[in-house]
């Protein structure tokens, strides 16, 4: 009888977790959403990058090795096809 007891609490337990991580992933996409949406409104004319873009890849690849500065083997960029 304990042991039908704990594995309902765990189970209840479980389920509130769930739905409270389910609830706070449909927050974020819909925060994200909405930034996107400001941004592009406001971000489009400015040219100014803010820092919430989405980088590609390659684009992430670039920004690192202008990061890196002087060595320009750090953060190569490779070529298409060769990535695994």
């Amino acid at each position: 009888m304990v042991k039908l007891d704990s594995s309902r609490k765990s189970q209840s337990d479980l389920e509130t977790m769930l739905v409270l991580s389910k609830s706070n992933l449909t927050l974020a996409i819909a925060n994200n959403e909405m930034l996107e949406e400001a941004l592009k409104r406001e971000g489009g004319t400015s040219g100014k990058d803010i820092g919430w873009r989405r980088w590609s890849e390659r684009e992430g690849l670039l920004k690192k090795n202008h990061l890196a500065g002087s060595d320009p083997s750090f953060g190569a960029i490779p070529e298409p096809g060769t990535l695994s």
